[in-house]
């Protein structure tokens, strides 16, 4: 199928952009048009198709801007969200919600392969990168696979790390990628506005045993970060 006009306008208008800095205002509607010969109407809608992408952001009155890069995550990989930050050279720091214990709904025994009633670390966290909110994280990990987790430092460390240092080794992870919607106390912690669309990554961590370690969900913005896998297709003869 073809390429609309306003597609092309957005991929030429992309590639400019390419080398420019975060925050860096983009020539106005009148220069683009005349840049690559089209109407004003073509630019406005190439425009509103970068704004959606996340690549470019909207101020009233004054312009389009280059958005701020986006995290990546790579669902190729085992990789933390700690790492991820890490590797976009932004500064990550947490805060604790929640910690508390509770027993094993059916839910979380089928997901945890526990029975109904075993004990579980519950524990909630906020993530920033570069003290703007990210995402919110809660993990639930059996009480009896680290009974000494309790009282590690998970703003300043890593949960995977405390786990690792306590005998728990995480190697392996399948995982889930939905669409959520911010209650109003998600909203609150994320600072996004109540109902505002997220991704949810839901999934279970595994142990070199293939051992069911820790139950977690992840609320994070759309607009702060974005999951990423590289395909291959399958070779059959």
């Amino acid at each position: 199928m073809p390429q609309t006009q306003d597609v092309k306008i957005a991929d030429h208008i992309e590639e400019a952009l390419r080398g420019r800095e975060p925050g860096s205002r983009l020539p106005s509607e009148r220069d683009l048009a005349a840049r690559f010969g089209v109407q004003r109407l073509t630019v406005r809608a190439a425009l509103k198709r970068l704004e959606r992408e996340g690549r470019i952001v909207s101020i009233g009155g004054s312009g389009h801007y280059v958005a701020e890069r986006k995290i990546e995550r790579n669902l190729a990989s085992f990789q933390s969200l700690t790492e991820a930050i890490g590797e976009s050279g932004r500064e990550l720091s947490s805060r604790l919600v929640a910690w508390d214990r509770v027993e094993a709904d059916k839910r979380l025994g089928q997901r945890l392969g526990v029975p109904l009633g075993e004990a579980l670390h519950r524990i909630r966290r906020l993530r920033f990168a570069d003290r703007i909110p990210l995402t919110l994280e809660t993990s639930w990990i059996p009480l009896r696979l680290a009974p000494e987790l309790e009282g590690a430092d998970l703003e300043t460390g890593s949960l995977y790390a405390a786990l690792e240092a306590r005998g728990v080794l995480l190697v392996s992870a399948r995982q889930e990628i939905l669409m959520a919607f911010a209650s109003e106390d998600e909203a609150d912690l994320l600072e996004v506005e109540e109902g505002e669309a997220l991704l949810l990554l839901r999934g279970v961590a595994f142990d070199g045993e293939g051992q069911s370690v820790e139950f977690s969900t992840s609320l994070t913005r759309g607009d702060r970060c974005v999951f990423r896998s590289v395909l291959t297709k399958d070779r059959r003869d």
